[in-house]
């Protein structure tokens, strides 16, 4: 008995330290159509209800991917390609690379400043090589996700 309360201490002790290593989320709350619904609405009428209550749940570090996918802006160069039939929702019909990268960028500065303290390691689509549907997360061309990665990258750097 003595030493099973000293493991139940241990253990809940434990549980109550934050990691020092970012806890691996894997829920789909930075998708850029679903914070900002349309392209010109400002950023105080964005629905972050989704991810705030999913990073509420989190007390440390975390990691979250970032979809950079919004109906309205696949449309403005991609209308014409086909649209893709997915598990993930309806901004996941056109998972293209981005076309307005100064929305985009915005959008990601706008991500940064609200929860760059909470999250510790930014991913940019997971999975990007999942190229068919119906779980389809990027379909483009090495150099297309290479180039998304590198705008990402130096939003969220320059944002810190």
């Amino acid at each position: 008995m003595k030493y099973s309360l000293l493991v139940g201490l241990v253990w809940l002790v434990g549980c109550t330290q934050t990691s020092p290593v970012p806890l691996y989320v894997e829920d789909r709350v930075f998708v850029w159509g679903e914070i900002q619904t349309t392209p010109d609405l400002p950023v105080e009428q964005w629905d972050w209800s989704a991810a705030d209550a999913v990073l509420a749940k989190y007390d440390q570090p975390i990691s979250l991917a970032i979809w950079p996918y919004a109906l309205w802006d696949q449309a403005s160069c991609h209308a014409l390609w086909s649209t893709v039939i997915t598990t993930y929702g309806i901004h996941f019909q056109a998972p293209y690379p981005v076309c307005d990268e100064t929305a985009y960028q915005y959008w990601l500065t706008q991500i940064e400043e609200r929860y760059g303290d909470q999250v510790a390691d930014w991913r940019v689509i997971d999975d990007h090589q999942q190229q068919e549907p119906p779980l389809a997360n990027f379909i483009g061309s090495e150099e297309d996700y290479s180039r998304l990665v590198d705008l990402t990258k130096t939003v969220i750097m320059d944002t810190l």
